[in-house]
Protein backbone atom coordinates (compact mmCIF):
# COMPACT_ATOMS: atom_id res chain seq x y z
CA UNK A 1 0.00 0.00 0.00
CA UNK A 2 1.10 3.29 -1.28
CA UNK A 3 2.98 5.12 1.89
CA UNK A 4 1.14 8.79 0.47
CA UNK A 5 -2.28 7.81 1.22
CA UNK A 6 -4.07 9.51 3.94
CA UNK A 7 -6.20 7.16 6.31
CA UNK A 8 -9.31 8.15 4.08
CA UNK A 9 -7.56 6.65 1.53
CA UNK A 10 -6.27 3.56 2.96
CA UNK A 11 -10.14 3.10 4.01
CA UNK A 12 -11.20 3.51 0.72
CA UNK A 13 -8.90 1.28 -0.75
CA UNK A 14 -9.74 -1.84 0.98
CA UNK A 15 -13.39 -1.26 0.58
CA UNK A 16 -12.42 -1.68 -3.09
CA UNK A 17 -10.71 -5.28 -2.65
CA UNK A 18 -13.80 -6.66 -0.87
CA UNK A 19 -16.16 -4.99 -3.67
CA UNK A 20 -18.51 -2.76 -1.90
CA UNK A 21 -20.69 -0.44 -3.83
CA UNK A 22 -21.95 2.57 -3.44
CA UNK A 23 -25.24 1.29 -2.57
CA UNK A 24 -24.20 -0.58 0.11
CA UNK A 25 -22.27 2.18 1.62
CA UNK A 26 -25.30 3.78 1.43
CA UNK A 27 -26.54 2.14 3.61
CA UNK A 28 -23.97 1.61 6.22
CA UNK A 29 -24.26 5.64 5.98
CA UNK A 30 -21.07 6.05 5.07
CA UNK A 31 -19.71 9.94 5.08
CA UNK A 32 -20.67 11.89 2.02
CA UNK A 33 -16.53 11.41 0.48
CA UNK A 34 -16.70 8.14 0.50
CA UNK A 35 -20.34 7.89 -1.03
CA UNK A 36 -18.47 10.15 -3.69
CA UNK A 37 -15.62 8.77 -4.17
CA UNK A 38 -17.29 5.20 -4.73
CA UNK A 39 -20.61 6.04 -6.84
CA UNK A 40 -21.04 6.74 -10.43
CA UNK A 41 -20.93 10.55 -9.33
CA UNK A 42 -21.35 12.05 -13.30
CA UNK A 43 -23.37 9.01 -14.94
CA UNK A 44 -25.67 11.14 -16.73
CA UNK A 45 -23.65 13.63 -17.97
CA UNK A 46 -21.18 10.77 -19.46
CA UNK A 47 -24.40 9.33 -20.79
CA UNK A 48 -25.02 12.84 -22.57
CA UNK A 49 -21.69 12.98 -24.35
CA UNK A 50 -23.04 10.13 -26.65
CA UNK A 51 -19.38 8.50 -26.66
CA UNK A 52 -18.80 6.50 -29.54
CA UNK A 53 -17.56 2.70 -29.31
CA UNK A 54 -15.12 3.13 -31.85
CA UNK A 55 -13.82 6.39 -29.58
CA UNK A 56 -10.13 6.14 -27.13
CA UNK A 57 -10.92 8.46 -24.42
CA UNK A 58 -8.56 10.05 -21.84
CA UNK A 59 -9.97 10.75 -18.52
CA UNK A 60 -7.88 13.40 -17.38
CA UNK A 61 -8.31 13.90 -13.53
CA UNK A 62 -8.54 10.24 -12.40
CA UNK A 63 -8.77 10.79 -8.75
CA UNK A 64 -10.87 8.00 -7.29
CA UNK A 65 -12.18 6.89 -10.72
CA UNK A 66 -15.66 7.69 -10.14
CA UNK A 67 -15.72 8.22 -14.15
CA UNK A 68 -14.34 4.70 -14.70
CA UNK A 69 -17.35 2.20 -14.87
CA UNK A 70 -19.30 5.07 -16.91
CA UNK A 71 -17.09 5.78 -19.72
CA UNK A 72 -15.23 2.54 -20.33
CA UNK A 73 -18.32 0.81 -21.72
CA UNK A 74 -18.84 3.26 -23.81
CA UNK A 75 -16.05 3.39 -25.80
CA UNK A 76 -13.32 1.59 -27.47
CA UNK A 77 -9.84 2.13 -24.80
CA UNK A 78 -10.29 4.50 -22.16
CA UNK A 79 -6.82 5.68 -20.37
CA UNK A 80 -6.56 7.27 -17.27
CA UNK A 81 -4.50 9.62 -16.34
CA UNK A 82 -4.09 9.34 -12.00
CA UNK A 83 -3.19 12.89 -10.47
CA UNK A 84 -0.93 10.88 -7.90
CA UNK A 85 0.69 7.33 -6.84
CA UNK A 86 -2.05 7.11 -4.09
CA UNK A 87 -5.16 7.92 -6.68
CA UNK A 88 -3.51 5.15 -9.18
CA UNK A 89 -3.86 2.42 -6.68
CA UNK A 90 -7.66 3.04 -5.78
CA UNK A 91 -8.28 3.38 -9.81
CA UNK A 92 -6.09 0.00 -10.85
CA UNK A 93 -8.02 -1.85 -7.78
CA UNK A 94 -11.09 0.01 -9.35
CA UNK A 95 -10.89 -1.13 -13.28
CA UNK A 96 -9.28 -5.04 -12.98
CA UNK A 97 -12.79 -6.01 -14.02
CA UNK A 98 -12.51 -3.29 -16.85
CA UNK A 99 -10.67 -4.77 -19.93
CA UNK A 100 -10.64 -1.70 -22.42
CA UNK A 101 -9.30 1.09 -19.26
CA UNK A 102 -5.63 1.47 -18.08
CA UNK A 103 -3.86 4.03 -15.83
CA UNK A 104 -1.57 5.96 -18.17
CA UNK A 105 1.32 9.10 -17.93
CA UNK A 106 0.23 11.94 -20.07
CA UNK A 107 3.41 12.75 -21.88
CA UNK A 108 3.31 9.08 -23.31
CA UNK A 109 0.51 9.04 -24.52
CA UNK A 110 0.05 12.02 -26.10
CA UNK A 111 3.01 11.73 -27.80
CA UNK A 112 2.96 7.89 -28.64
CA UNK A 113 2.10 8.06 -32.51
CA UNK A 114 0.16 4.42 -32.39
CA UNK A 115 -2.27 6.12 -30.02
CA UNK A 116 -4.79 8.33 -31.39
CA UNK A 117 -7.12 9.36 -28.45
CA UNK A 118 -10.76 10.78 -29.76
CA UNK A 119 -12.09 12.34 -26.73
CA UNK A 120 -10.91 14.02 -23.55
CA UNK A 121 -12.57 14.54 -20.53
CA UNK A 122 -11.16 16.77 -17.85
CA UNK A 123 -12.95 16.97 -14.70
CA UNK A 124 -11.44 17.37 -10.73
CA UNK A 125 -10.07 20.75 -11.67
CA UNK A 126 -8.79 21.86 -8.26
CA UNK A 127 -7.07 18.74 -7.55
CA UNK A 128 -5.63 18.32 -10.77
CA UNK A 129 -4.21 21.67 -12.09
CA UNK A 130 -2.87 24.30 -9.52
CA UNK A 131 -4.29 27.39 -10.94
CA UNK A 132 -6.97 28.59 -14.42
CA UNK A 133 -3.19 29.36 -16.69
CA UNK A 134 -1.99 25.58 -16.24
CA UNK A 135 -6.09 24.46 -16.94
CA UNK A 136 -5.88 26.63 -19.85
CA UNK A 137 -2.37 25.37 -21.40
CA UNK A 138 -3.49 21.52 -21.06
CA UNK A 139 -6.83 22.43 -23.38
CA UNK A 140 -4.13 24.18 -25.60
CA UNK A 141 -1.93 21.14 -25.80
CA UNK A 142 -4.72 19.12 -26.18
CA UNK A 143 -5.89 20.72 -29.12
CA UNK A 144 -2.82 21.29 -30.46
CA UNK A 145 -2.61 17.24 -30.76
CA UNK A 146 -5.82 17.24 -33.05
CA UNK A 147 -8.17 16.05 -30.30
CA UNK A 148 -10.96 16.36 -31.82
CA UNK A 149 -13.68 16.89 -28.55
CA UNK A 150 -12.65 17.99 -25.28
CA UNK A 151 -15.58 18.14 -22.85
CA UNK A 152 -14.84 20.21 -18.59
CA UNK A 153 -16.58 19.30 -15.94
CA UNK A 154 -16.89 21.78 -13.19
CA UNK A 155 -18.35 20.61 -9.80
CA UNK A 156 -20.80 23.29 -8.20
CA UNK A 157 -18.76 25.34 -5.29
CA UNK A 158 -19.84 23.06 -2.17
CA UNK A 159 -19.39 19.40 -3.32
CA UNK A 160 -15.64 20.15 -2.68
CA UNK A 161 -16.83 20.15 0.34
CA UNK A 162 -16.47 16.54 0.71
CA UNK A 163 -12.42 16.60 -0.53
CA UNK A 164 -11.81 19.04 2.35
CA UNK A 165 -13.04 16.86 4.93
CA UNK A 166 -11.30 13.31 3.94
CA UNK A 167 -7.94 13.41 6.79
CA UNK A 168 -6.50 16.53 4.77
CA UNK A 169 -4.48 18.67 7.07
CA UNK A 170 -5.10 22.13 7.33
CA UNK A 171 -2.44 23.27 5.16
CA UNK A 172 -3.54 21.02 2.24
CA UNK A 173 -7.01 22.32 2.87
CA UNK A 174 -5.91 25.59 2.56
CA UNK A 175 -4.50 24.86 -0.89
CA UNK A 176 -7.17 23.36 -2.60
CA UNK A 177 -9.64 25.83 -1.60
CA UNK A 178 -7.39 28.33 -2.96
CA UNK A 179 -7.11 26.49 -6.16
CA UNK A 180 -10.83 26.27 -6.21
CA UNK A 181 -11.45 29.71 -5.72
CA UNK A 182 -8.94 30.08 -8.96
CA UNK A 183 -10.74 27.22 -10.81
CA UNK A 184 -14.60 27.74 -9.91
CA UNK A 185 -14.69 29.00 -13.66
CA UNK A 186 -17.69 29.19 -16.03
CA UNK A 187 -17.71 28.34 -19.53
CA UNK A 188 -17.01 32.91 -20.76
CA UNK A 189 -14.09 32.70 -18.66
CA UNK A 190 -12.47 29.24 -20.25
CA UNK A 191 -12.88 29.87 -24.01
CA UNK A 192 -11.80 33.65 -23.26
CA UNK A 193 -8.66 32.02 -21.79
CA UNK A 194 -7.60 29.60 -24.01
CA UNK A 195 -6.40 30.06 -27.73
CA UNK A 196 -8.85 28.47 -30.14
CA UNK A 197 -7.53 26.87 -33.34
CA UNK A 198 -9.08 26.89 -36.84
CA UNK A 199 -11.76 24.01 -36.54
CA UNK A 200 -12.84 23.94 -32.88
CA UNK A 201 -15.69 25.93 -31.61
CA UNK A 202 -17.29 25.88 -28.20
CA UNK A 203 -20.32 23.68 -29.08
CA UNK A 204 -22.57 23.28 -25.77
CA UNK A 205 -22.31 24.34 -22.06
CA UNK A 206 -25.09 23.36 -19.76
CA UNK A 207 -25.67 22.48 -15.99
CA UNK A 208 -24.03 19.22 -14.88
CA UNK A 209 -26.72 16.32 -14.23
CA UNK A 210 -24.84 15.19 -11.45
CA UNK A 211 -28.17 13.38 -10.25
CA UNK A 212 -26.70 9.75 -9.30
CA UNK A 213 -25.07 11.20 -6.24
CA UNK A 214 -26.87 14.18 -4.99
CA UNK A 215 -30.09 12.31 -5.04
CA UNK A 216 -28.06 9.46 -2.59
CA UNK A 217 -26.85 12.34 -0.12
CA UNK A 218 -29.58 14.90 -0.42
CA UNK A 219 -31.62 12.18 2.06
CA UNK A 220 -28.99 12.96 4.81
CA UNK A 221 -28.23 16.09 4.27
CA UNK A 222 -30.04 18.60 2.22
CA UNK A 223 -27.18 20.99 1.88
CA UNK A 224 -24.14 19.15 0.87
CA UNK A 225 -24.64 20.65 -3.14
CA UNK A 226 -25.02 24.12 -3.38
CA UNK A 227 -24.55 26.67 -7.00
CA UNK A 228 -24.71 25.24 -10.39
CA UNK A 229 -21.90 22.99 -12.38
CA UNK A 230 -21.44 23.30 -15.95
CA UNK A 231 -20.16 20.81 -18.82
CA UNK A 232 -18.87 22.55 -21.84
CA UNK A 233 -17.62 21.07 -24.49
CA UNK A 234 -14.99 22.35 -27.17
CA UNK A 235 -15.32 20.41 -30.34
CA UNK A 236 -13.61 20.29 -33.81
CA UNK A 237 -16.56 19.13 -35.42
CA UNK A 238 -19.71 20.22 -36.35
CA UNK A 239 -21.54 19.87 -33.03
CA UNK A 240 -24.24 16.85 -32.96
CA UNK A 241 -25.92 18.85 -29.97
CA UNK A 242 -28.63 20.92 -32.45
CA UNK A 243 -31.41 20.22 -30.35
CA UNK A 244 -31.71 21.44 -26.05
CA UNK A 245 -35.18 19.62 -25.29
CA UNK A 246 -36.10 21.18 -21.92
CA UNK A 247 -39.45 20.18 -20.13
CA UNK A 248 -40.52 19.88 -16.43
CA UNK A 249 -42.35 17.28 -14.84
CA UNK A 250 -42.25 18.54 -11.28
CA UNK A 251 -44.31 21.11 -12.22
CA UNK A 252 -47.97 20.83 -11.62
CA UNK A 253 -50.13 19.76 -14.21
CA UNK A 254 -51.40 22.82 -15.11
CA UNK A 255 -48.20 24.85 -16.08
CA UNK A 256 -46.10 21.76 -17.56
CA UNK A 257 -44.72 22.56 -20.18
CA UNK A 258 -42.28 21.09 -22.93
CA UNK A 259 -39.76 23.21 -24.78
CA UNK A 260 -37.63 22.42 -27.67
CA UNK A 261 -34.81 24.68 -28.44
CA UNK A 262 -33.27 24.27 -32.45
CA UNK A 263 -31.18 26.59 -34.66
CA UNK A 264 -33.99 28.13 -36.40
CA UNK A 265 -36.51 28.31 -33.64
CA UNK A 266 -38.06 27.60 -30.30
CA UNK A 267 -41.06 25.18 -29.62
CA UNK A 268 -43.43 24.90 -26.30
CA UNK A 269 -45.75 21.73 -26.46
CA UNK A 270 -48.26 21.60 -23.43
CA UNK A 271 -47.16 18.06 -21.53
CA UNK A 272 -51.11 17.33 -20.96
CA UNK A 273 -54.87 18.79 -21.68
CA UNK A 274 -54.81 20.46 -18.18
CA UNK A 275 -51.55 22.85 -19.78
CA UNK A 276 -52.56 23.95 -23.22
CA UNK A 277 -54.48 27.17 -21.78
CA UNK A 278 -51.25 28.19 -20.09
CA UNK A 279 -49.62 27.59 -22.85
CA UNK A 280 -51.60 29.85 -25.97
CA UNK A 281 -52.65 32.20 -23.20
CA UNK A 282 -49.26 33.90 -24.17
CA UNK A 283 -50.36 34.15 -27.90
CA UNK A 284 -52.19 37.53 -26.62
CA UNK A 285 -49.64 38.41 -23.71
CA UNK A 286 -46.88 39.09 -25.97
CA UNK A 287 -48.74 41.47 -27.67
CA UNK A 288 -49.74 42.76 -24.58
CA UNK A 289 -46.18 43.20 -23.22
CA UNK A 290 -45.26 44.76 -26.62
CA UNK A 291 -47.91 47.89 -25.77
CA UNK A 292 -46.43 48.22 -22.33
CA UNK A 293 -43.12 48.25 -23.47
CA UNK A 294 -40.95 51.19 -25.01
CA UNK A 295 -40.67 50.46 -28.84
CA UNK A 296 -36.52 49.38 -27.79
CA UNK A 297 -37.96 46.51 -25.51
CA UNK A 298 -40.14 43.84 -27.70
CA UNK A 299 -41.22 40.64 -26.96
CA UNK A 300 -40.32 37.96 -29.42
CA UNK A 301 -43.12 36.85 -31.76
CA UNK A 302 -44.85 33.91 -31.47
CA UNK A 303 -47.65 31.87 -33.70
CA UNK A 304 -49.29 28.58 -33.31
CA UNK A 305 -48.70 25.32 -35.50
CA UNK A 306 -50.70 22.95 -35.14
CA UNK A 307 -50.34 21.68 -31.21
CA UNK A 308 -47.18 23.59 -30.92
CA UNK A 309 -46.22 27.64 -30.06
CA UNK A 310 -43.85 28.52 -31.84
CA UNK A 311 -40.85 31.43 -31.56
CA UNK A 312 -38.35 33.02 -33.85
CA UNK A 313 -35.20 33.11 -32.48
CA UNK A 314 -33.43 36.31 -31.77
CA UNK A 315 -30.34 37.58 -33.17
CA UNK A 316 -27.33 38.81 -30.79
CA UNK A 317 -25.96 38.61 -27.26
CA UNK A 318 -27.46 37.26 -24.09
CA UNK A 319 -27.81 39.74 -21.79
CA UNK A 320 -26.47 37.18 -19.20
CA UNK A 321 -23.48 36.35 -21.53
CA UNK A 322 -22.84 39.95 -22.00
CA UNK A 323 -22.94 40.90 -17.86
CA UNK A 324 -20.88 37.83 -17.72
CA UNK A 325 -17.87 38.93 -20.04
CA UNK A 326 -18.19 41.83 -18.56
CA UNK A 327 -17.12 40.75 -14.76
CA UNK A 328 -14.59 38.76 -16.07
CA UNK A 329 -12.78 41.59 -17.92
CA UNK A 330 -13.56 43.63 -14.45
CA UNK A 331 -15.13 45.95 -17.14
CA UNK A 332 -17.15 47.60 -13.98
CA UNK A 333 -18.10 50.95 -16.02
CA UNK A 334 -20.23 49.11 -18.76
CA UNK A 335 -21.66 46.13 -16.54
CA UNK A 336 -22.85 48.97 -14.15
CA UNK A 337 -24.66 50.95 -17.65
CA UNK A 338 -26.32 47.75 -18.31
CA UNK A 339 -27.60 47.09 -15.38
CA UNK A 340 -28.77 50.83 -14.85
CA UNK A 341 -30.70 50.23 -18.17
CA UNK A 342 -32.21 47.48 -17.49
CA UNK A 343 -33.85 48.98 -13.46
CA UNK A 344 -34.81 52.19 -15.81
CA UNK A 345 -36.69 49.75 -17.96
CA UNK A 346 -38.22 47.46 -15.32
CA UNK A 347 -39.51 51.28 -13.22
CA UNK A 348 -40.79 52.73 -16.25
CA UNK A 349 -42.42 49.63 -17.25
CA UNK A 350 -43.33 48.16 -14.19
CA UNK A 351 -44.39 51.12 -11.53
CA UNK A 352 -47.63 53.09 -11.96
CA UNK A 353 -49.12 52.05 -8.33
CA UNK A 354 -48.35 50.98 -5.36
CA UNK A 355 -48.25 47.60 -4.84
CA UNK A 356 -51.86 45.59 -2.50
CA UNK A 357 -51.83 42.29 -2.43
CA UNK A 358 -54.41 40.61 -3.77
CA UNK A 359 -55.59 36.85 -2.94
CA UNK A 360 -54.27 35.56 -6.20
CA UNK A 361 -51.08 37.17 -5.45
CA UNK A 362 -50.89 35.44 -1.65
CA UNK A 363 -51.93 32.54 -3.57
CA UNK A 364 -49.56 32.38 -5.20
CA UNK A 365 -46.68 33.90 -3.44
CA UNK A 366 -47.55 33.88 -0.55
CA UNK A 367 -48.61 36.62 2.70
CA UNK A 368 -45.89 38.45 2.17
CA UNK A 369 -45.08 41.54 4.67
CA UNK A 370 -42.95 44.79 4.26
CA UNK A 371 -43.69 45.93 0.77
CA UNK A 372 -45.95 48.81 0.86
CA UNK A 373 -43.98 50.83 -0.18
CA UNK A 374 -43.09 48.96 -3.58
CA UNK A 375 -44.43 50.02 -7.10
CA UNK A 376 -46.07 47.86 -9.25
CA UNK A 377 -47.28 47.51 -13.19
CA UNK A 378 -50.74 46.39 -14.63
CA UNK A 379 -49.24 43.15 -16.43
CA UNK A 380 -46.25 41.88 -14.82
CA UNK A 381 -43.27 39.81 -16.51
CA UNK A 382 -41.70 38.06 -13.54
CA UNK A 383 -39.77 35.66 -16.75
CA UNK A 384 -37.03 39.44 -17.30
CA UNK A 385 -33.91 37.10 -15.73
CA UNK A 386 -30.82 38.47 -17.86
CA UNK A 387 -30.74 35.44 -19.53
CA UNK A 388 -33.80 36.35 -21.54
CA UNK A 389 -32.95 39.24 -22.75
CA UNK A 390 -31.07 39.27 -26.25
CA UNK A 391 -28.86 42.40 -27.29
CA UNK A 392 -28.43 43.15 -30.96
CA UNK A 393 -27.14 46.80 -30.32
CA UNK A 394 -30.08 48.96 -29.41
CA UNK A 395 -32.96 46.77 -29.71
CA UNK A 396 -33.65 44.22 -26.41
CA UNK A 397 -35.38 40.99 -27.25
CA UNK A 398 -37.36 39.01 -24.55
CA UNK A 399 -37.40 35.66 -25.51
CA UNK A 400 -39.52 34.30 -22.67
CA UNK A 401 -42.91 35.30 -21.33
CA UNK A 402 -44.48 32.51 -19.12
CA UNK A 403 -45.01 33.86 -16.04
CA UNK A 404 -46.93 37.03 -16.78
CA UNK A 405 -49.47 38.17 -14.21
CA UNK A 406 -52.52 40.74 -14.21
CA UNK A 407 -52.30 41.63 -10.70
CA UNK A 408 -49.93 43.60 -8.65
CA UNK A 409 -46.46 42.47 -7.84
CA UNK A 410 -43.43 44.32 -6.21
CA UNK A 411 -41.12 45.94 -9.52
CA UNK A 412 -38.44 45.09 -7.20
CA UNK A 413 -39.07 41.29 -7.56
CA UNK A 414 -38.47 41.33 -10.93
CA UNK A 415 -35.01 42.83 -10.55
CA UNK A 416 -34.30 40.43 -7.78
CA UNK A 417 -34.93 37.20 -9.61
CA UNK A 418 -32.89 38.48 -12.09
CA UNK A 419 -30.09 39.49 -9.89
CA UNK A 420 -30.67 36.27 -7.99
CA UNK A 421 -30.81 33.79 -10.56
CA UNK A 422 -27.69 35.25 -12.18
CA UNK A 423 -25.35 35.32 -9.00
CA UNK A 424 -26.51 31.81 -8.40
CA UNK A 425 -24.58 30.40 -11.15
CA UNK A 426 -21.24 32.30 -10.75
CA UNK A 427 -18.41 31.30 -8.67
CA UNK A 428 -18.85 32.62 -4.52
CA UNK A 429 -16.27 34.54 -4.14
CA UNK A 430 -15.14 38.26 -2.59
CA UNK A 431 -15.77 39.98 -5.78
CA UNK A 432 -18.73 38.80 -7.03
CA UNK A 433 -20.76 39.22 -3.79
CA UNK A 434 -19.06 43.14 -3.96
CA UNK A 435 -20.58 43.21 -7.03
CA UNK A 436 -24.07 40.96 -6.25
CA UNK A 437 -24.35 43.85 -3.21
CA UNK A 438 -23.50 47.04 -5.71
CA UNK A 439 -26.31 45.92 -8.19
CA UNK A 440 -29.08 45.25 -5.26
CA UNK A 441 -27.85 48.63 -3.98
CA UNK A 442 -28.87 50.02 -7.43
CA UNK A 443 -32.27 48.15 -7.71
CA UNK A 444 -32.47 49.85 -4.16
CA UNK A 445 -33.36 46.51 -2.63
CA UNK A 446 -32.28 46.28 0.82
CA UNK A 447 -31.75 42.91 3.19
CA UNK A 448 -35.75 43.29 4.53
CA UNK A 449 -36.72 43.22 0.93
CA UNK A 450 -34.25 39.73 0.19
CA UNK A 451 -35.78 38.32 2.27
CA UNK A 452 -39.67 38.68 1.63
CA UNK A 453 -38.30 38.33 -2.09
CA UNK A 454 -36.85 34.74 -0.77
CA UNK A 455 -40.03 34.06 0.61
CA UNK A 456 -42.15 34.90 -2.30
CA UNK A 457 -40.16 33.06 -4.83
CA UNK A 458 -39.98 29.71 -2.63
CA UNK A 459 -43.67 29.98 -1.86
CA UNK A 460 -44.06 30.76 -6.15
CA UNK A 461 -41.54 27.89 -7.08
CA UNK A 462 -43.71 25.75 -4.89
CA UNK A 463 -46.97 27.09 -6.48
CA UNK A 464 -45.98 26.07 -9.68
CA UNK A 465 -44.67 22.30 -8.92
CA UNK A 466 -48.23 21.59 -7.00
CA UNK A 467 -47.42 21.94 -3.03
CA UNK A 468 -43.96 20.50 -3.42
CA UNK A 469 -40.71 22.42 -2.11
CA UNK A 470 -37.88 23.54 -4.16
CA UNK A 471 -34.54 23.16 -2.51
CA UNK A 472 -32.68 26.08 -3.89
CA UNK A 473 -29.19 23.99 -2.73
CA UNK A 474 -29.56 21.46 -5.30
CA UNK A 475 -29.44 21.52 -9.19
CA UNK A 476 -31.61 18.35 -9.55
CA UNK A 477 -31.52 18.29 -13.31
CA UNK A 478 -30.58 19.83 -16.41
Amino acid sequence: MSETMNDFEKQLLEELKFNVSSDSLRRKKKDNAEIRALSLVRHNCVDWLKIDKKETVLDLGGTYGDLCGSIAPRCRKLYILPIDEAHQAIIEERIKALKNAETADIEEILNNKKIKINRAIIHDLPLVFKDREELFEMISTLMDKGIGKIAVLCDCPESWRSHLNISMKNKEKDEIRKRYSDLCLIPEEVTAGIRMPEGYHKAVFSALPDNTFVRAVAKENADTYEGTSFTMLLEKEETPYDEVYRFSNDRAERYSLKTVISSDKVSKTACGIYSIDFLFRMLKIGKELNRQYPDKWQCIPCHREKDALVFDTAKGESLRDMLVRLLGERNEEEYFSLIKEYCEFIRNSHGISYFCPSERFREMFGDVKGLEECLSGTLNNIDLTFDNIIVNKDQRTVIDYEWVFDYPIPREYIMYRAVFYFYKELPDNGYYRKMKKETLRIFTIDKKQEKAFMDMEEHFQEAIMGGLKRSYTINWSL
